[in-house]
């Protein structure tokens, strides 16, 4: 339901279904695309948009950069479309007929994440519980959430010890 753009200026959202003539769009494709400016979750964002052109290219990728739990919070608190890498664990929630996979942080209770419409792929590996790595986009932050456009998720090879909170 979203992708993201660059362009000379920097990243921007996309709030649309990144399809043409039926096709989903590939990472990489140049695309024309016309909409109306607005902003969601302190960012700046196309919507109604429409794709008005897509042609296949080879680009490279905005580098990834690992968000640990400082990065995040600053980002909170100035929040602009960027790639980034963060390491967290899944929480699935439903209400009604829609699924949410929230993602927690070590070391802060201040702020969660959420990653914005995983493919199916994704959804696998978003299990209940589960330590992740996420490559994504950073696309905002609202209701004390950092938004995540994925690009990829893995589950975490670092070592982890899940432990419950005890009174002595």
């Amino acid at each position: 339901k979203s992708f993201v753009v660059a362009d000379a200026p920097g990243l921007l959202y996309v709030y649309t279904t990144p399809k043409v003539s039926g096709e989903f769009l590939a990472i990489g494709d140049v695309v024309t695309v016309e909409g109306t400016y607005d902003e969601y979750n302190s960012i700046c964002q196309l919507k109604s948009a429409i794709i008005k052109e897509s042609t296949a290219a080879a680009v490279t990728l905005p580098e990834s950069v690992e968000m640990d739990v400082e990065a995040l919070d600053a980002y909170s608190k100035s929040p602009v479309v960027k790639r980034g890498t963060v390491e967290a664990t899944v929480v699935v929630s439903e209400s009604g007929s829609n699924t949410y996979y929230n993602l927690e942080f070590d070391g802060t209770n201040a702020f969660t994440g959420s990653v914005l419409y995983p493919s199916e792929e994704m959804i696998a590996k978003l299990g209940n519980g589960k330590r992740v790595v996420i490559d994504a986009y950073l696309a905002g932050f609202g209701s004390k959430r950092v938004q995540f456009a994925a690009v990829s998720v893995e589950e975490s090879t670092a070592a982890y010890l899940a432990a419950e909170k005890t009174e002595y």
